[in-house]
């Protein structure tokens, strides 16, 4: 694969619940160093102070978040956060059902997301994009750069066991191209043979085979690492 110049990240693992996150030193066992955490409103202190030894990005995300309760986020996230991670999911809305609704909810999304990311810039706060590994597959590659301009990194959620390299080529040449984060997230979670199928996670073949891929696809190239998620990382390292 052709290697880029990218800004460095740290591995990463999504949490979204503040249980058990006084009990996280098993996470520098792995090599977390950033926690992208949910967190409610009014715990903001409780959970960085339980996470002081990491680097905090404040995780959300709705697909049906509109443009003013983004910077609502954003102006929570310059508090005392490293940064936002926005975890918008624009596909699951019920109007992608329908093939010939996508373009125009995509194009929606990305016209939120421009705006949003100069909201963030002018309060120093770096902004994060979650994207599915698949939107340049299904033909939306404009709407995808458009993504990468919008923001100071993305994470893809890399969900298909064994083409993860293939899968984020497309990413990985749009941060090389505008000198954004990357990173590759491994689904840890148990299947439920619904939302998350057998080749969609490593649950079953445990952390060492996680470990073996992104060394084996991704070591030196700039790519981070990224777990989904913190319960079920920990499930992996018991």
């Amino acid at each position: 694969m052709e290697q880029y110049s990218l800004p460095q990240t740290t591995p990463a693992v999504f949490s979204w619940n503040t249980a058990g996150l006084n009990s996280t030193a098993f996470l520098k066992n792995v090599g977390v160093r950033t926690v992208f955490q949910e967190v409610p409103e009014g715990e903001d202190a409780q959970v960085l102070e339980a996470l002081s030894e990491f680097d905090v990005y404040l995780l959300t995300g709705d697909p049906n978040m509109e443009l003013d309760q983004m910077k609502e986020v954003v102006l929570r996230a310059q508090q005392r956060y490293a940064g936002l991670v926005l975890d918008v999911e624009p596909y699951t809305k019920d109007e992608w059902s329908a093939e010939q609704n996508r373009e125009a909810i995509l194009n929606a999304y990305c016209d939120q997301i421009e705006g949003l990311y100069a909201y963030a810039q002018e309060r120093s706060v770096e902004l994060i994009l979650c994207v599915p590994y698949w939107y340049d597959d299904l033909g939306f590659g404009d709407q995808l750069e458009r993504m990468a301009r919008a923001c100071d990194g993305m994470c893809v959620m890399n969900y298909s066991r064994g083409n993860e390299q293939a899968n984020i080529r497309g990413e990985y040449q749009l941060a090389g191209k505008y000198y954004k984060k990357l990173w590759t997230a491994y689904e840890l979670t148990q299947s439920d043979g619904e939302g998350i199928l057998q080749n969609n996670t490593y649950h079953d073949q445990g952390l060492s085979a996680v470990t073996d891929n992104y060394n084996k696809n991704f070591l030196n190239t700039g790519i981070g690492l990224a777990y989904h998620d913190l319960d079920s990382l920990c499930e992996a390292t018991e």
